[in-house]
């Protein structure tokens, strides 16, 4: 059954879990999810809901057309502060719904 096999340290079990399922990037959205407060601001927060990292790029569903005009305009500075609350260049673009 699986006896014939060496064993795997848990660390690198655990990675391989991780990357299968997207779990890191799941945990990012959460993470972000919960302090977008703190990271853009609350009306932001109201307004856009964070759905979904895939690739780097941060799927947003935005609330009404004015506030997806005002993302699509400040895109980059969005993106900046997201990777620095992050401490990694992990967002590259954002897409909005």
């Amino acid at each position: 059954m699986g006896l014939d096999r060496e064993p795997q340290k848990l660390n690198s079990l655990m990675d391989s879990i991780q990357n299968q399922f997207n779990l890191t990037e799941k945990r990012i959205v959460v993470d972000l999810r919960n302090n977008v407060e703190s990271i853009i601001s609350e009306s932001f927060s109201k307004s856009v809901i964070i759905y979904d990292l895939k690739d780097g790029k941060l799927i947003l569903k935005v609330s009404n057309p004015i506030w997806k005009t005002e993302i699509q305009l400040r895109k980059v500075q969005i993106v900046e502060k997201f990777n620095s609350y992050l401490g990694a260049n992990i967002i590259k673009n954002i897409v909005l719904h």
